[in-house]
Formats: C-alpha cells, sequence, structure tokens
C-alpha cells in the first residue's frame, strides 16, 4: 500500500480478506493457500523470476506479498544463503510463514503494507486482485507501489502483472491485466536497464527493473 490514507487502508483491507479466506479453504496446495492455481504455477513464475535476475549480484531479497514463505525455499533449494525479509499485508500470512520457516536464521517475516529495503524486491501476484476497484485506480495503486518498491531496492525490483495478450473469455472482472507494452514503458521511467518476459505461457508478464 503506498499511501496511507482512509481509501487505501479500506483497499488493502479488502485485498487481505480476499487471501485470508485462500488461506482457510486450505485444499492441501500451497500455491492455492495464498490465490495462485496451483504451486506449480507459483514455482513457474519464481523461475522466470530467477532467469530475469540471473548475473546479477545481491545479497538481500525482500519478498513482498511473501504469502507463506514459498520463494524462501525456492531461494535456498537454488543456494541463495543471503538474508531474506518477507512482507505481507496480512497478519495470519505472517504467522504461518514465520512458523514454517523458523529454522531459517537468515530469515524474517513482518506484517506491513510497505516493502523493507534490501538489494532486491521481489513481488510475485500483488498486482492480480483488484476486487471492486476501478481499473484506473488499481492502475495507481500498481504505479505509486512500484516506485516505494523502488525507493526501497538499492540493486532493483522484479514483479509480475497479468497480461492482456490472453484469452478474453478467460478474463476475471476482479483481477488486473496490463498490455506488454504498459508494462514496459512503466518499467522504463525508473531505469533503462529492464528485463522483460512474457514467453512462458502463463498469461502474465515479468519485469525487472535494474538501476544502472
Amino acid at each position: 500500500m503506498a499511501v496511507s490514507d482512509q481509501h487505501s487502508d479500506a483497499r488493502m483491507s479488502k485485498v487481505v480478506q480476499h487471501y485470508e479466506k485462500c488461506l482457510i479453504a486450505d485444499g492441501g496446495d500451497s500455491g492455492q493457500l495464498v490465490g495462485w492455481r496451483n504451486s506449480s504455477s507459483q514455482l513457474a513464475r519464481f523461475g522466470i523470476i530467477r532467469q530475469l535476475v540471473d548475473g546479477t549480484s545481491f545479497n538481500s531479497v525482500c519478498d513482498f506479498g511473501c504469502g507463506l514463505g514459498e520463494y524462501l525455499n525456492f531461494l535456498r533449494d537454488h543456494k541463495f544463503l543471503g538474508t531474506y525479509v518477507g512482507v505481507d499485508a496480512s497478519l495470519e500470512m505472517v504467522r504461518r510463514a514465520q512458523a514454517l520457516h523458523e529454522a531459517d536464521p537468515n530469515a524474517s517475516f513482518y506484517q506491513n503494507s510497505s516493502p523493507k529495503s534490501a538489494d532486491l524486491i521481489v513481488a510475485s501476484g500483488i498486482f492480480n486482485v483488484r476486487l471492486d476497484q476501478s481499473n484506473a485506480s488499481w492502475r495507481t495503486y500498481v504505479e505509486s507501489t512500484l516506485s516505494m518498491m523502488w525507493e526501497c531496492s538499492s540493486v532493483g525490483v522484479v514483479f509480475n502483472v497479468l497480461s492482456t495478450v490472453s484469452d478474453l473469455s478467460k478474463r476475471k472482472p476482479n483481477l488486473f491485466y496490463m498490455s506488454p507494452d504498459e508494462l514496459i514503458q512503466l518499467g522504463l521511467r525508473f531505469s533503462p536497464e529492464i528485463r522483460f518476459a512474457h514467453h512462458y505461457g502463463l498469461f502474465d508478464s515479468t519485469i525487472a527493473i535494474f538501476r544502472t
């Protein structure tokens, strides 16, 4: 949440309620618990993020909208030994993530609507669910949140957004979509050093924006 005002608080409260309903549903699949179709699609997006930051040096990661901390598992599986900070607006998500990862001495979790400072800020899926917000309002939220992420990063940011290059009949009215062109132009506002992926068949785009 980029702006601390009554409207933003109400918007984030609704989003938190949405994800906590997913958590309560508990279908046994870790991806479904945090709103993805399944854990395979969640892991596939982590893989794309890894490809886009490949070759970039970073020692700390803030996972903004961390859910249950599955990205921490992914990082450790791929030999990242640095500091991980998970941030989520849902206190229940944070509590569960802390319990799941309490044995990791280099990981911490916080309830917050703002990211913590880190070399790399990662956000997977946080812009997808707009609920009853208008596209214009949610677009403003996306842009302001990205600005906040950028200010908290020393190396760069990477995130994904649902793509308008998708099957129109399968789109949902409560989700937010952005065209690849729009996303690239948004990234270029911050830096000319961007990497972009749209080839992986999950109907979203991922962009990494690096400091020069």
